[in-house]
């Protein structure tokens, strides 16, 4: 399974329905992800974003993910 694949894989988990807001790049390899996601945009490294979505609760909803990927990108 390749890294965008096991991302959505863990958006579905989280209950996110809306993948539309993350957008991985064309290559091969993928290098980044751009998120344009409930008015939190940014973009991220694939392995920082799959490694944040991971530690998250089942079901957790798309209001976690948001506050996550905000609290993610301020860090940054």
């Amino acid at each position: 399974m390749d890294i965008q694949e096991e991302t959505r894989n863990e958006l579905i988990r989280l209950g996110v329905t809306n993948l539309g807001g993350f957008q991985f790049d064309a290559t091969e390899e993928v290098k980044e992800v751009k998120v344009d996601y409930e008015r939190v945009a940014g973009t991220f490294d694939p392995e920082d974003l799959l490694a944040l979505l991971k530690i998250l609760p089942d079901q957790a909803g798309s209001i976690v993910v948001v506050e996550a990927l905000r609290i993610s990108s301020d860090r940054r």
